[in-house]
């Protein structure tokens, strides 16, 4: 255990103080994930999704009206916003639950993820009704995004199109206040 100056004791594998946050001195990382956490979530497939899957997504995608493009993991739309700033929405097939039930992916780039901001982002997770904050391995540096999950088989039209709009919009609004107004993602 590392006790914090605010007082209180967390984990040796903490860098951070979960009540504070400070930097916690000479905390180091586990030596390999507690078996209950690395059982977590369903696990993943690299099947192709069903022809079913495939033509619901593209007639979604097409019926939401964003300019979009197909690429190799699925598709990507670009969400115009308030005050003229725009923000990308990937969509992708995200192998099968443990029933064997399609999966699908929103996921939104917000900025490249730090220290600094990683708890608040996870408090706020707490607040979200549709999506959530995540660090995410882009090309081989992390990056926060925002990002949802939907069984293909019950996704309907209206709420695949609300799931759309709020991780644009949730990803675009730490997007603008971690980089300083920029609009990259």
């Amino acid at each position: 255990m590392i006790k914090c100056s605010c007082g209180f004791e967390n984990h040796s594998s903490c860098r951070f103080c979960i009540k504070c946050g400070t930097n916690l001195p000479g905390a180091g990382k586990p030596k390999s994930v507690p078996k209950h956490i690395a059982n977590l979530g369903p696990p993943r497939s690299a099947d192709r999704p069903q022809q079913s899957t495939e033509k619901k997504l593209e007639d979604y995608i097409k019926r939401l009206g964003h300019t979009n493009k197909k690429t190799r993991a699925g598709w990507s739309l670009e969400i115009s916003l308030a005050n003229d700033r725009k923000q990308k929405v990937h969509i992708f097939h995200d192998g099968k639950d443990r029933d064997g039930s399609e999966l699908m992916t929103f996921l939104s780039i917000c900025a490249p993820s730090n220290d600094k901001h990683a708890l608040s982002l996870l408090k706020y997770n707490a607040k979200m009704r549709y999506c959530a904050f995540g660090v995410r391995k882009i090309q081989a540096k992390d990056y926060f995004v925002v990002s949802a999950g939907q069984s293909a088989a019950t996704a309907d039209f209206d709420e695949v199109k609300k799931i759309v709009d709020e991780v644009a919009r949730c990803a675009d609004q730490v997007e603008e206040q971690l980089t300083g107004g920029l609009d990259e993602n």
